[in-house]
């Protein structure tokens, strides 16, 4: 089957692995030149915007702490306040680096091919697959089971998660071994996780 290839302006007829020919059907190398310095020049950043929005109490009052610095405690951990490293960031990404290979792969096929929006387009993808993949970490871990204090502080709260606290706390008393099926950690009002998102920034 042939195939035809445009590289550098010009146009390879290729059959299997044989070059049968050549021809110059365009110059467009300054085309492909602002392509591909859009593509070096941006970064794909995804984690929690400084211009977030602030986290609210449990009676929606903006609070002094934001997102991005409970996601700061959690992912590194503070042993001083006994508060474990919870991992989620860097894991995150990891978990969907085969989706952000293959989109960072179709946006370098659209820089060589001149197409600026498709560069655009491709690091959008590349971002919003960085995000979620943080969203799914944070959601699903595994991560150590809480501890009996913040379940204790989580029951006071009531609903949904109050109740799933008042569980994982019966199970503990029955002689069952702490878990994360019940009270999962990282899943308390949901802020957090709602937070993350990605930009994309010039250097």
């Amino acid at each position: 089957m042939v195939r035809q290839l445009a590289l550098s302006g010009v146009l390879f007829i290729v059959s299997g692995d044989v070059h049968i020919g050549f021809d110059i059907i365009r110059d467009d190398m300054q085309g492909l030149a602002e392509s591909l310095r859009t593509l070096t020049e941006e970064n794909v950043l995804a984690g929690f915007p400084a211009d977030e929005e602030p986290r609210e109490d449990e009676n929606g009052n903006p609070t002094p702490i934001t997102n991005a610095a409970i996601a700061y405690v959690q992912n590194t951990g503070m042993p001083e306040l006994n508060i474990p490293q919870r991992e989620f960031m860097v894991s995150g990404v990891e978990s969907v680096e085969d989706k952000i290979v293959t989109s960072m792969e179709t946006t370098g096929v659209a820089a060589f091919d001149h197409d600026r929006q498709g560069v655009e387009l491709g690091l959008q993808a590349v971002g919003a697959t960085a995000r979620d993949g943080i969203k799914m970490k944070i959601r699903d871990g595994p991560f150590e089971p809480l501890a009996e204090a913040t379940l204790v502080a989580r029951a006071r709260r009531g609903g949904e998660i109050g109740k799933a606290a008042i569980q994982e706390l019966e199970s503990r008393a029955a002689g069952n071994a702490p878990g994360v099926d019940l009270a999962r950690p990282l899943n308390d009002t949901g802020q957090m996780r709602n937070a993350v998102n990605y930009v994309i920034r010039k250097d």
